[in-house]
C-alpha cells in the first residue's frame, strides 16, 4: 500500500478559486508521489501499489482537474486580472484600462480561468519565470506564460492517467 498524497475529502464547501488551488495542489502532490514510487525504465513499474480507494480518489481529482481546465476565461475575469496586475505592477505611460482589457482578452480567451488565476498569482508573488517583477507584462507575454502553465498541468494529468492504467 502506498500513500498517493490524497487527503480525506471533507464536506467543506470551497469557492471556485479555492477549488482550483486545491486541485492544482493535489495534482502536484500525486504527480510528485508517483515519481517517488515509480522505478525508472519502461514499461512503468512501481515499488509500491496504491489501494483501490486511493486510485478512485486520484481518478476523481483527475476528472475535476480536467473539468477545471475546460472552463475558459471570460472578459470579466480578464478585466479583474488586469486590475489586480495594474495595482501591483508599474503600468505603461498611456494606460487605458478598457482598451487594454480588450487586448488581453483577445490574447487570453483560449486559456482556462485556472491558468489566468495561476498566472496572476505567480506574477504578483514574483514567481513567474521569464516575466518582469516590476512591469505589467504585455498581452502576448501573459498568453505565453498561461500556455506554459496549462501545458505543464496537462502533462501532469496525462502522466498520472498513464500510471493509473497499470492498476
Amino acid at each position: 500500500m502506498v500513500d498517493l498524497a490524497i487527503s480525506k475529502e471533507s464536506n467543506v464547501t470551497r469557492t471556485d478559486l479555492e477549488e482550483e488551488s486545491y486541485l492544482a495542489t493535489m495534482i502536484g502532490k500525486v504527480f510528485n508521489r508517483l515519481a517517488e514510487i515509480t522505478l525508472s525504465g519502461f514499461p512503468v513499474t512501481f515499488k509500491l501499489k496504491p489501494t483501490a480507494e486511493q486510485i478512485d480518489k486520484t481518478r476523481s481529482i483527475l476528472d475535476r482537474a480536467r473539468a477545471m481546465l475546460e472552463i475558459k476565461t471570460s472578459f470579466q475575469e480578464i478585466n479583474t486580472a488586469l486590475s489586480l496586475l495594474a495595482n501591483g505592477l508599474k503600468l505603461p505611460r498611456l494606460y487605458q484600462h478598457e482598451t487594454m482589457a480588450s487586448a488581453y482578452y483577445i490574447a487570453l480567451m483560449d486559456y482556462s480561468s485556472w491558468a489566468i488565476h495561476q498566472a496572476v498569482y505567480d506574477i504578483l508573488q514574483g514567481k513567474a519565470e521569464g516575466l518582469s517583477r516590476t512591469f505589467l507584462p504585455a498581452a502576448p507575454e501573459l498568453a505565453a506564460y498561461c500556455d506554459t502553465i496549462e501545458k505543464a498541468m496537462k502533462m501532469k494529468l496525462k502522466t498520472i492517467e498513464r500510471a493509473l492504467k497499470h492498476f
